[in-house]
């Protein structure tokens, strides 16, 4: 997927580490559950984690949370 949009030699998950291209997962915490979703800052840093499906408004809320944003755009 890389190569096909013009990424090839931009870092991905899969370079951090980690035996099977899981590097990142385990950086975060994973220890075998998914999903597991990460927010980041704009530097790229991790600002927190989200273990198991963001359901029932969680992602919203999430968002919200981190980041400021509200459904809608508003915030």
């Amino acid at each position: 997927m890389f190569e096909r949009h013009g990424l090839a030699g931009h870092p991905t998950a899969s370079g951090i580490n980690g035996t099977q291209d899981n590097g990142l997962y385990r950086s975060l915490g994973g220890t075998g559950g998914m999903p597991l979703t990460a927010f980041d800052d704009a530097e790229g840093r991790v600002l927190t984690v989200a273990r198991g499906a963001l359901v029932d408004g969680a992602l919203d809320q999430a968002l919200a949370q981190v980041y400021g944003i509200t459904p809608g755009g508003e915030g």
